[in-house]
């Protein structure tokens, strides 16, 4: 935390170089707020995978569009964390994203079996067609367990989204000194 909050002071100093140049704060923010945004999808797009109710069955039958819709979107959510943790300078966030495209490449072989494939750079995609024909209890203990690969997800996700509000904070704590600064060096 000590390093993170030298950085960020590091980051805001270097602000008085650029005199005049107002949009350089509003870069430091805009990346962690989007930081912020994306981290609460993942999040809630993992936790709705492990709610009983999706993988509740009617008449012995999975409502398998429910599903593949779900997984689709926690797909899309964590390609968007994945991209946008590229966008942030903070080594807490980085960390967190490449354990998270860590364990990601870990489970690419099971994930394969039910429809999510991986990618070089460690975002996932869904061939429907196989995840439909996909094993239910396989996918169920994939994305829905309490020590699964989603819930392990969602527990990054809430890290990368404490670590981008402190990061904020900070930033945001630290702006009336980097006016002053600017207003002095003027």
């Amino acid at each position: 935390a000590a390093s993170e909050i030298k950085k960020t002071k590091d980051e805001l100093s270097s602000l008085k170089s650029q005199k005049g140049d107002k949009t350089t704060y509003e870069k430091v923010n805009p990346a962690l707020n989007s930081m912020k945004k994306e981290s609460d999808g993942l999040k809630t797009a993992a936790e709705a995978l492990g709610k009983e109710e999706l993988w509740k069955t009617k008449d012995g039958e999975y409502d398998i569009e429910k599903i593949t819709g779900a997984i689709k979107t926690f797909a899309n959510e964590y390609n968007d964390v994945i991209d946008q943790t590229s966008k942030v300078s903070s080594k807490s966030i980085s960390q967190t994203a490449n354990y998270m495209k860590s364990l990601t490449n870990t489970m690419s072989k099971a994930l394969a079996k039910v429809g999510v494939n991986v990618d070089k750079e460690g975002k996932i995609s869904v061939d429907e067609d196989v995840l439909k024909k996909a094993d239910m209890k396989s996918l169920k203990s994939i994305f829905g367990g309490k020590a699964s690969y989603g819930s392990q997800i969602a527990e990054k996700a809430q890290e990368i989204r404490e670590y981008a509000c402190a990061r904020c904070d900070m930033t945001v704590a630290m702006k009336p000194v980097v006016d002053w600064h600017l207003e002095e060096n003027h």
